[in-house]
């Protein structure tokens, strides 16, 4: 949260990070993108309109990163920013991810589905979230 309250000076550092070749510098970037994008909707000054679009993409692009961690990240990032204009691109992952663990009694997991569960109802219950 310290990070993601540097605002718009670190927004390119951390858009940089979030197309690493290192995967947990792409799940650290996308996690303070998304803290960005939350602070920045109830910050006296609001970053620039281009810069939490690029930040958007940049969510999006994680949420369809090959490792499943960081599309975890990348949905729980979506989630947090309160954007409803990404409810259909939550409910296709939540429909779709083959991101798989075990888990005890024989059943099968997919965390990054679960995470876009929550976001959608993170972004549906929350009045005082706003779109984009």
């Amino acid at each position: 949260m310290k990070l993601a309250s540097y605002g718009e000076a670190v927004v390119p550092i951390f858009l940089e990070l979030a197309r690493s070749d290192f995967a947990p510098h792409r799940e650290n970037a996308l996690a303070i993108l998304g803290e960005m994008l939350k602070q920045s909707k109830h910050a006296p000054r609001q970053l620039p309109k281009e810069m939490t679009e690029e930040i958007r993409g940049s969510l999006v692009k994680g949420a369809n990163d090959q490792e499943f961690w960081v599309r975890s990240q990348a949905v729980r990032s979506i989630g947090k920013s309160g954007d409803k204009d990404a409810i259909p691109l939550l409910e296709r992952i939540m429909e779709t991810d083959p991101g798989s663990i075990p888990a005890a009694g024989g059943v099968t997991r997919f965390p990054v589905r679960e995470e876009a569960l929550k976001a959608i109802s993170l972004i549906k219950n929350d009045p005082r979230r706003n779109p984009m």
